[in-house]
C-alpha cells in the first residue's frame, strides 16, 4: 500500500477518535501509544520507501492500522450502528482515494532566548481568545506569556503552572 494512503487511514483513524472522545466515550491509553507509533513508523515508511529495513516494516504499519480501526468502530458501534456504518463508509473512501484529510501545515521553529531554568510551551490556538484573558490566566499562574501571531503563543514558567494554565485555556475550546 502506498504511503499516502497509510497516511490518509492514520488521519481517519485520528478523526475518529477525536470525535469518539467529544461523545464521551472512555478510550484505552493503550490506543494513544499505538497511533503515536504507527504514526512514527509511517514517516519512517514516507522517508525512505525502497529501504528493505523499512519495507519490512509495513506488515506491521498495516496491522497497526487495522488494529486500531477494528478497536475504534467497536467503541462507534456501541454509540449506534449507524454512526460505525458512517465512519466504515469514511475509511472505505479514504481507501479508494476519494476522500483526502489535509495535514496541517505547522512548520517547527525553535525557540530562542528561553531563560535556562523555566519550561517552555508553544500553544497554537485553533479560535482566537481575548489577549487579556489569556495573559490574566498567565499572570494568575506565574507564567511569562509571549505572542508570537494572533493565534500563537508561547509561555514560559514552571512545568507545574504551564499545565495548570493550558487546562485552563482549554476549557474556552470545550477540549
Amino acid at each position: 500500500m502506498k504511503a499516502d494512503i497509510l497516511e490518509q487511514i492514520w488521519f481517519t483513524i485520528l478523526k475518529l477518535h477525536a470525535d469518539l472522545k467529544k461523545r464521551g466515550k472512555d478510550l484505552p491509553k493503550s490506543i494513544n501509544k499505538e497511533m503515536r507509533d504507527t504514526k512514527f513508523l509511517i514517516n519512517l515508511y514516507k522517508s525512505s520507501p525502497n529501504d528493505p529495513k523499512i519495507v519490512k516494516e509495513l506488515k506491521n504499519i498495516n496491522e497497526s492500522l487495522n488494529y486500531l480501526q477494528e478497536v475504534l468502530l467497536d467503541f462507534a458501534g456501541d454509540i449506534s450502528k449507524e454512526y460505525r456504518n458512517k465512519w466504515k463508509e469514511e475509511f472505505k473512501k479514504v481507501i479508494r482515494g476519494e476522500k483526502v484529510y489535509r495535514p496541517p501545515n505547522i512548520k517547527s521553529r525553535f525557540i530562542t532566548g528561553a531563560p535556562r531554568d523555566m519550561m517552555v510551551t508553544r500553544v497554537n490556538l485553533n479560535t482566537a481568545i481575548s489577549e487579556d484573558r489569556i495573559q490574566e490566566i498567565a499572570e494568575y499562574h506565574g507564567l511569562i506569556i509571549e505572542f508570537e501571531e494572533d493565534n500563537i503563543i508561547v509561555l514560559y514558567g514552571e512545568a507545574e503552572d504551564i499545565k495548570r494554565s493550558l487546562k485552563e485555556i482549554a476549557t474556552f475550546f470545550g477540549e
